[in-house]
């Protein structure tokens, strides 16, 4: 469970990896002890935390650099980007700050394309960027409550 909260930080759908798990200890166990209403609210759970990713990059590129659907395109594509290509520094911990340069760049560089103004792409990029890291804690929040959901209805 801890590597599926980790896997989180490298861009990777660590809620799903979790929601996966309690499927398969269900599987297990012929779900005698998880019920439906537990699986309802560990897949709300992973359902919130995609959800709100998307939306605070979104709400940061529009927030604080007035961005354009392009603009946050640019930085969801960017982060991916970022991030794989920050996998092989680090012993792979480099994914991390690649996906968090990979926002701030994918923002910035598209906006910079369409409008050509340096400090409207800034904060486009910075918004992208702020928005990525409050996702980011918002997802390891989710995370760790559904390994306490679980754990405390499987144990």
């Amino acid at each position: 469970m801890a590597i599926s909260i980790i896997s989180i930080f490298f861009s990777l759908p660590g809620t799903f990896f979790l929601f996966a798990i309690a499927l398969l200890y269900g599987l297990i166990t012929h779900f005698e002890t998880l019920g439906w209403k537990t699986y309802l609210i560990l897949a709300s759970l992973v359902a919130f935390g995609e959800v709100m990713e998307y939306l605070l990059t979104v709400y940061g590129v529009i927030k604080f650099g007035r961005g354009t659907k392009e603009t946050t395109v640019g930085a969801i594509i960017g982060g991916i980007v970022g991030a794989l290509l920050g996998v092989p520094f680090f012993f792979g911990l480099g994914a991390l700050p690649g996906a968090i340069i990979g926002v701030f760049a994918g923002a910035f560089l598209v906006d910079m394309a369409y409008k050509k103004d340096l400090q409207q792409a800034l904060r486009s990029g910075l918004g992208a960027l702020f928005g990525r890291v409050a996702a980011l804690f918002i997802k390891v929040f989710c995370a760790i409550a559904i390994c306490v959901i679980f754990l405390s209805v499987a144990l």
